[in-house]
């Protein structure tokens, strides 16, 4: 069964004794506690418990009112009043003490009963005199001043119900009535703010009254109000303790501020019910029995139990809705009776009390907590704990947090569980490494004890042949290891998991690690190992490391690896590729690559001239002209002595139109390239080279030539056609016109009259034995062309003549003109 933690470390401090009766109400101050008893008592003791001083018989009934003055002699005095006898008496609280002590006896007059003392805590300083709070039942709240001769009696507000309890802090005065909380600004005379709530009554508890059981009314319990100074600012913390409701409230005194106070949170019971959200029937006999600060955001609020007359205390947080778990305090006696105040100076301590006994509640230390996390084997919360801690609150439990981080990783280790034992190492080695006090502290101290105990769980993992889970958390820049971990880690990897050994070398830096010790385990498995891919690839990653480049780059080549490219890229091996047998194992790898890599290199370490020579060596043509074709598109300026054998090697080899692009953007011999082409269109007659015949005739001027290879090896009438109109050259269509006996030629001429050949001429070519398709309706529009033009040579010839009229009879017209 899960156990809730407790939220609190308690311990008894005082027991009265029985013939006293019972604690009625208690007061600390930063050295004293006062104890006020059912029977009129007080008691003094020191902040340990120990009593010194008894004030018996000082009041006839239950003290309902308890406190401390401030000042320069504050633990010296002590206010108190009785329920019934209506006395206001402030004597000193210890023997002997100075006679500054003033001691007082007064009545309060007008009132049946009193619940409670406040005094005023600038009580040394205050210019109107030694002022007392007193609550009374008859609504009115009584300001007692003192001075050295007389006292005085003055009602401060009345009217509004039974004042239940008050208190004094700093400058303000805070009491609770049956329907609403008042804040009243002593120092400067005005109202703060008022707090409405509702009043609850709690039944008494049921009893067993021999013939059966009846529930009885019990008196309601007194709305208490408590207040603390903020530690930051001006501001106050106000908590109003209810039946079954605990409110925390911020309150600002200062007259400009609009909002005078604000609700942080509010806690009812179903923050504390333990059977889905619904507390037993019976749930009023458990009521809120008091709170008190801890701090400006922490509250510790008790509880009667379920649990025969037991008290539940719980620790909540006054800025969200979390609370720690409550824990039960076991005691005897009338539970309602109980309370709890705060112990001033204190960072988080509280007093409770019930029947005869006095108990101290703080929140558990980090100790505590570690000592009842590691008994319950709940490890992994205590880790968090230790996480959550500054590490200067761990100092002096370097032993406790080691076993809580040891533990837990054993425990991991016990259930196998080596993904999460390896993702929460780092964490836990880290947050549980403390400097050992007893042997010197500083960072020297942890970092050699954490690297210890890095090197014992990395013994583990090895030996459980799990190393694999340890290498992505291992340390390697914050904390480095010595090298001999990294070392048996690789060497382990090596035997066991070589893929995992690949990553963990390409990730590692080679200076956390033997680099040789790691090269001569791997050669030495590469030996005798089945599956060699992986331990190959490692063992390029240490040649690497160690810039042995010879013995990777021969690795590479002898198992054809792709990577050599980038790899003799990268490490500027040019040089050691300049022989016949490397350069014949690349182009086997892969031509384009090998192409690329030896023309970027043409200016430096692999000169074009010295590629070519290996390449003819090797005799395959085809390879020569890969690098050569690479070349001029990489570096067109290196290729020009190796035009000629480029020019061949398109002819040979080139894809469709590499040849003419080779022969528009170079510069070459053009006779030597007409033989050239001329040479490879008789060796292969599959290929058409007359478009690049036609280029080099043209480059040369000779054009009729370019357009006979047009007309009679390409029989490309059309595109002798175009080269004639491109080049309008009047040669080329009387070529064209003499070739139009061809009734291919004809035809073509009469579906494109050119303006260059005359239709008459073309009229000529046309016989009885001319075989044109279509030639009737080809001769009509060559006749409507011939008419169309001829017309707009007359209407030409008339807007000339007009104008050379019009312009000489001008000139006449100008010539007459007097000089």
């Amino acid at each position: 069964m899960y156990e809730d933690e407790p939220a609190f470390s308690t311990e008894s401090l005082w027991e009265l004794p029985v013939e006293f009766g019972s604690v009625a109400c208690v007061s600390c101050s930063t050295r004293f506690i006062a104890v006020g008893t059912t029977r009129g008592d007080v008691f003094v003791l020191d902040i340990l418990g120990n009593e010194i001083n008894r004030l018996l018989a000082l009041h006839k009934s239950r003290i309902t009112g308890l406190c401390f003055a401030s000042g320069c002699f504050s633990d010296d005095v002590i206010a108190s009043v009785d329920r019934d006898d209506r006395m206001l008496i402030v004597s000193s609280s210890v023997r002997g003490a100075s006679s500054i002590v003033q001691e007082i006896r007064t009545r309060i007059q007008g009132s049946s009963k009193l619940n409670g003392v406040a005094v005023d805590p600038h009580i040394d300083t205050a210019a109107q005199g030694k002022r007392f709070a007193i609550a009374c039942s008859d609504g009115k709240l009584q300001i007692f001043t003192s001075s050295w001769l007389i006292g005085s009696h003055s009602t401060l507000r009345e009217g509004e119900g039974e004042i239940q309890s008050v208190c004094w802090e700093g400058n303000l005065l805070a009491w609770s009535t049956t329907s609403r909380i008042r804040v009243f600004d002593m120092t400067n005379n005005y109202g703060v703010c008022m707090i409405m709530h509702s009043d609850n009554v709690v039944p008494k508890p049921v009893r067993s009254t021999g013939q059966g059981s009846e529930t009885m009314m019990r008196p309601k319990l007194k709305t208490r109000v408590s207040m603390r100074k903020a530690a930051a600012d001006e501001l106050y913390s106000l908590c109003l303790t209810s039946n079954d409701t605990v409110k925390a409230y911020t309150v600002n005194p200062d007259r400009g501020s609009k909002r005078k106070v604000v609700l942080k949170n509010s806690y009812g019971r179903n923050h504390f019910s333990r059977d889905k959200g619904n507390f037993p029937e019976n749930a009023s006999a458990f009521p809120f029995l008091g709170s008190v600060y801890f701090s400006d955001d922490e509250i510790a609020l008790l509880l009667a139990s379920e649990l025969s007359s037991g008290l539940e205390l719980s620790h909540l947080s006054v800025y969200d809705n979390s609370r720690v778990t409550t824990m039960d305090i076991q005691s005897e006696g009338d539970r309602l009776m109980a309370g709890i105040v705060p112990v001033p100076g204190s960072e988080a301590m509280a007093l409770i009390y019930q029947a005869q006994t006095i108990k101290s509640a703080e929140p558990r230390s980090i100790g505590d907590r570690l000592e009842w996390l590691i008994e319950k084997e709940r490890y992994e919360e205590a880790i968090d704990l230790v996480g959550s801690t500054e590490r200067s609150a761990l100092l002096h439990m370097e032993d406790k947090v080691s076993v809580v981080g040891e533990k837990f990783l054993l425990s991991l280790l016990g259930s196998q569980e080596w993904q999460k034992l390896s993702d929460l190492l780092p964490r836990v080695l880290q947050i549980t490494t403390l400097p050992e006090t007893t042997k010197g502290v500083g960072n020297e101290s942890s970092t050699k004890r954490l690297i210890e105990r890095w090197t014992q769980w990395i013994k583990q993992f090895v030996r459980a042949g799990k190393t694999a889970f340890i290498v992505d958390v291992i340390p390697l820049k914050t904390l480095r290891l010595p090298k001999e971990e990294y070392t048996r880690i690789l060497s382990d990897l090596t035997a066991r998991d070589q893929e995992v050994l690949v990553k963990v070398l390409g990730t590692w830096d080679s200076s956390v690690f033997d680099v040789p010790t790691v090269t001569r385990i791997v050669e030495t498995e590469l030996k005798t190992a089945q599956n060699k891919k992986y331990l190959k690839e490692a063992l390029l990653v240490l040649y690497d490391y160690s810039h042995r480049h010879d013995k990777t780059l021969r690795m590479l080549l002898r198992d054809r690896s792709s990577r050599v490219f980038d790899y003799i890229s990268n490490h500027e091996l040019f040089e050691a590729v300049r022989e016949k047998e490397s350069i014949q194992t690349l182009y086997s790898i892969d031509e384009n690559s090998t192409s690329r890599l030896l023309a970027r290199e043409a200016d430096s370490s692999l000169p074009s001239t010295a590629v070519v020579s290996i390449l003819e060596d090797i005799g395959d043509r085809k390879l020569l002209f890969s690098y050569l074709h690479t070349l001029f598109n990489i570096n067109p300026d290196h290729i020009n002595q190796h035009h000629k054998a480029l020019l061949e090697l398109y002819c040979a080899f080139g894809s469709p139109g590499s040849l003419i692009r080779f022969l528009k953007s170079s510069h070459y011999s053009l006779e030597n390239a007409l033989e050239t082409i001329k040479s490879a269109a008789q060796k292969t007659p599959g290929k058409d080279f007359s478009k690049e015949i036609v280029f080099v005739l043209q480059r040369m001027g000779d054009l009729v030539a370019a357009l006979e290879v047009l007309l009679d090896d390409s029989k490309d009438v059309e595109g002798a056609i175009e080269f004639a109109k491109e080049q309008a050259d009047p040669e080329l269509w009387k070529r064209l016109l003499d070739r139009a006996d061809d009734a291919e030629v004809l035809s073509r001429l009469l579906d494109d009259p050119h303006e260059s050949i005359d239709s008459v001429l073309l009229f000529e070519k046309i016989n009885a034995s001319t075989r044109v398709p279509d030639l009737t309706r080809k001769l009509f529009r060559l006749v409507a062309n011939a008419k169309l033009e001829r017309e707009l040579r007359e209407i030409c010839m008339e807007m000339l003549s007009e104008d050379v009229g019009h312009g000489m009879n001008e000139l006449d017209q100008l010539v007459r003109k007097p000089v």
